[in-house]
């Protein structure tokens, strides 16, 4: 497994200060949600203009970037999903250019019956797909918000039928909210996983270093092993929303201590 994380935790570093950094914690990977003032990297020029620049100085470190995560919320009114389409224009040029395989939406939708979220999604997804396809990217959607099931997760995904449609498995959702096992999570829509973010909370469900919260990292560490899951372990640090959380200089180098803890007490595991 490999170790990234998602540039919302770090919102004040500039490229050199994320590379820099990468490189001194022990990261493989980086995942754009975000850079500096804003959070739609697309608009920085680091991420259009100069987006061959960036993409080989990144590259040249042996750092990949294996994920752009968008903003995108597939369920919505006309107008959003005219919006949605310009944007995944905007991040799917990105991925050839990065060589990123992953784009990160979420499903988001109304408080409707379930059959109608499902194919509203089912709908709306279909486009962006198509965009996707094109530059070789593959979606991946998260489970969150309304879709902390994987029953739901795995609905959707079959219906859609599209090896351009993957799952991200954020394991704080479909465990707190949803108050699915681990194993039953995997069980459910372990097939389709293909991208995983990583962090720890507090019983009051606020984020915390890993290891000092309830969730059961250890359990899931296992699991994905056992499973040979070898894709990335990213951590999704909200230092851009929660601007009193630890700072990235010492969430950062926090989690690869953590997670590579964990490998050397599983390595003979197969």
């Amino acid at each position: 497994m490999k170790l990234a994380f998602t540039t919302l935790g770090c919102p004040n570093w500039n490229l050199d200060q994320i590379i820099g950094r990468s490189l001194e914690y022990g990261y493989d990977g980086i995942d754009f949600r975000g850079y500096l003032k804003t959070l739609d990297v697309t608009e920085a020029p680091e991420f259009s203009t100069q987006a061959q620049e960036t993409a080989k100085k990144i590259a040249d470190t042996g750092l990949e970037v294996p994920c752009f995560s968008t903003s995108i919320s597939v369920n919505g009114d006309e107008k959003k999903q005219q919006d949605n389409l310009t944007e995944i224009h905007r991040y799917a040029k990105l991925c050839p250019i990065f060589g990123a395989r992953f784009l990160r939406v979420f499903g988001h939708g109304e408080d409707s019956p379930r059959e109608r979220v499902v194919e509203n999604f089912v709908a709306n997804i279909q486009p962006l797909l198509k965009v996707a396809a094109d530059y070789g990217a593959v979606i991946l959607i998260e489970t969150h918000d309304q879709w902390t099931e994987s029953s739901r997760i795995n609905e959707v995904v079959e219906r859609v039928n599209s090896p351009f449609l993957r799952v991200l498995w954020d394991i704080h959702h479909p465990w707190k909210a949803s108050k699915e096992a681990i194993d039953y999570t995997w069980e459910t829509m372990g097939k389709w996983v293909e991208y995983t973010h990583w962090k720890d909370a507090t019983p009051a469900d606020k984020l915390c270093l890993m290891g000092e919260g309830i969730l059961p990292l250890e359990e899931w560490y296992r699991l994905l092993k056992a499973k040979g899951y070898s894709g990335y372990c990213t951590l999704e640090w909200e230092k851009r929303w929660y601007p009193e959380m630890e700072e990235p200089e010492v969430a950062f180098p926090d989690f690869t201590q953590y997670m590579n803890r964990l490998e050397e007490k599983y390595k003979e595991q197969p």
